[in-house]
């Protein structure tokens, strides 16, 4: 059902001032990230590469088999320093908190194998804490911003000989999982981004737009080696040459995994794992950025006006399969926009679009198409029996009020010397004895379900095959004819006899007239004919012409009334009486 355009922009207006006040309050973020995790599990599926740049040195069950419970003594640690370094590693970074002292002469070991090193990288701890920051920009809404309460560095005699430090932190998000390296301040750097920088000698800019986590399927996607076998040299000469070196735990009894977009597929992974993604994505350039709020707010609007004007357009079908077809191409955008230009476009927003707009439009092509019927139902009220409205209104709009070229059967009842009752009758009698026979025509017009055009005065005009199809529609002229003149004939209260006229023939009908005001009726020669036989026929008798006879022959004995040229007509018109129906005491 066609809408109107004013009501397809404020429909437009509503759904994308509705979608905007979700996508800002953040109450889809979780189904949002969960489209994400999938959309990155595919791309990392798409995308089955290696590198070459850093090695994970695993504190595994075989390495605490062989070394021993964990924690490890500090002299354990310069060593493999100290092998990492002949082995030519490039950079050092340890996801192992040194914060409490030991035995001196061990610490002091250890400290002169990091200065000796000057390539090593430690990490210190930062105690956080979430608060709220209102944007009076966006009004209600506010943002989480995390700030530092306590910095946990690792011991000042370690602190003063690394050759950087940085925050071990990996910020989950509400769900759990990480998925970006948040941003906590300019005093801070990432431990991962840290070992980057020392690594390429570029100081790249990241932090603050708050990357997304580029993780890949793949479980060698990283060269790994027991901790153990470094001590012991059971690795090839050029395996830690000119690269980045991770050593942390792996092993699941020291408890360092975390959820990551990857848990459905590799379940937890170890938190140097997720270190060692975060230095990939820095030193290829690999991370993922979420599209600026601002310009998903501008998309969104463009996007529902569109959308809204195309279902506007649509059918009920039609606009179930555009949902569908939509909303698999809004998946697949979401996910080319992270595989090829790696850009986090969320794709809940437009989705829900396409909910609200199928909704909102199906609900109001519902309520005018009731608003229709009711409207409807008032117009032909004074035509139809409620059974043929019914009927009609299920048609549709082009079936009853477009004109139409159809054959009826018309039907023209007149009162006899109705002019010489209501002269001698005052006013309130004349209407009273109208209102008894109209009531009678009305009556049996609607049981035969004929369609009453209008009152002449004191007469009427019905006719049949229109709106509703009926084959019989000069059988049932006839039937209705007869009714009328034998209920008024055996009704002593009522005066005055009928002549009635019936014609059959093509006609225009539909509903006719202007904006403001129309009927629906019928137009042409079969009209105009029926109503001149009307005037040649007698008190209670009932007057066919040519075509109406030839229909209903068969089944009534009539006889010949007159040969005559009717006014209009160049040719004579053979009018037949009806005697009785065949078969009757009569026949």
């Amino acid at each position: 059902m066609k809408i109107r355009k004013k009501k397809l922009i404020l429909l437009s207006v509503i759904i994308t001032a509705l979608t905007i006040l979700i996508f800002l309050s953040g109450i889809l973020n979780s189904v949002e990230l969960l489209t994400y995790d999938y959309r990155v599990l595919i791309n990392s599926l798409l995308t089955p590469n290696t590198q070459d740049k850093i090695v994970i040195v695993k504190i595994d069950q075989k390495s605490l088999y062989e070394i021993g419970e964990w924690p490890w003594s500090r002299d354990i640690h310069a060593k493999l320093i100290e092998e990492l370094n002949k082995a030519g590693a490039a950079i050092v970074g340890f996801d192992i908190f040194f914060d409490l002292p030991t035995e001196e002469k061990i610490d002091n070991l250890f400290v002169n194998r990091i200065k000796k090193a000057e390539n090593v990288v430690l990490p210190y701890i930062l105690n956080l804490k979430t608060i709220r920051d209102y944007n009076f920009l966006i009004g209600l809404f506010s943002n989480e911003k995390i700030k530092v309460d306590e910095i946990k560095y690792p011991l000042e005699l370690f602190r003063k000989e690394v050759g950087a430090l940085g925050y071990l932190n990996l910020v989950q998000d509400k769900d759990g999982k990480i998925r970006r390296v948040r941003y906590i301040s300019n005093q801070h750097t990432p431990f991962s981004f840290e070992l980057a920088r020392q690594y390429s000698g570029r100081n790249k800019d990241l932090i603050r737009e708050e990357p997304l986590i580029n993780f890949h399927y793949r479980n060698d996607y990283f060269e790994e080696i027991s901790y153990g076998e470094v001590l012991n040299h059971n690795f090839p000469s050029v395996f830690f040459e000119n690269k980045i070196v991770l050593i942390g735990a792996t092993d699941d009894t020291l408890r360092d995994y975390l959820m990551t977009p990857m848990v459905s597929a590799k379940g937890y992974l170890p938190g140097v794992m997720i270190h060692a993604e975060i230095i990939d994505n820095y030193l290829e350039n690999s991370f993922f950025y979420e599209l600026d709020r601002y310009k998903v707010i501008i998309l969104i609007s463009f996007f529902t006006f569109i959308i809204v004007w195309i279902y506007g357009k649509l059918t009920p079908l039609q606009s179930i399969i555009f949902t569908l077809l939509v909303c698999i191409f809004i998946s697949i955008v979401g996910f080319l926009f992270l595989f090829k230009l790696n850009i986090f476009l969320p794709i809940v927003p437009f989705i829900l679009i396409m909910i609200f707009s199928f909704i909102a439009i199906n609900l109001l092509s519902y309520l005018q198409s009731e608003q229709n019927r009711e409207h409807l139902e008032e117009i032909f009220s004074r035509y139809l029996s409620p059974k043929v409205i019914q009927k009609v209104i299920r048609l549709g709009d082009k079936d009853y009020l477009a004109g139409e070229r159809r054959d009826i059967t018309v039907i023209f009842i007149d009162l006899v010397d109705f002019t010489s009752f209501s002269e001698k009758n005052s006013p309130t009698e004349v209407v009273g004895m109208l209102n008894k026979y109209f009531s009678i025509i009305v009556e049996e017009t609607f049981k035969l379900e004929g369609t009453l055009d209008k009152f002449l005065g004191d007469g009427a005009m019905v006719f049949f095959n229109a709106p509703s199809k009926q084959d019989d529609h000069a059988e049932l002229a006839l039937i209705l004819a007869q009714r009328l003149q034998r209920r008024i004939s055996q009704n002593l209260r009522l005066p005055l006899e009928i002549s009635i006229g019936i014609n059959t023939g093509q006609a225009i009908v539909g509903n006719i007239g202007s904006t403001k005001r129309s009927d629906y009726t019928a137009i042409g020669d079969v009209v105009n004919t029926a109503s001149r036989i009307e005037g040649l026929a007698g008190a209670g008798e009932i007057i066919v012409g040519e075509k109406t006879y030839q229909l209903i022959k068969y089944k009534y004995k009539v006889e010949l009334k007159k040969n005559i040229k009717l006014k209009g007509k160049i040719n004579k018109s053979n009018l037949y009486k009806i005697i009785a129906e065949k078969g009757s005491d009569g026949d």
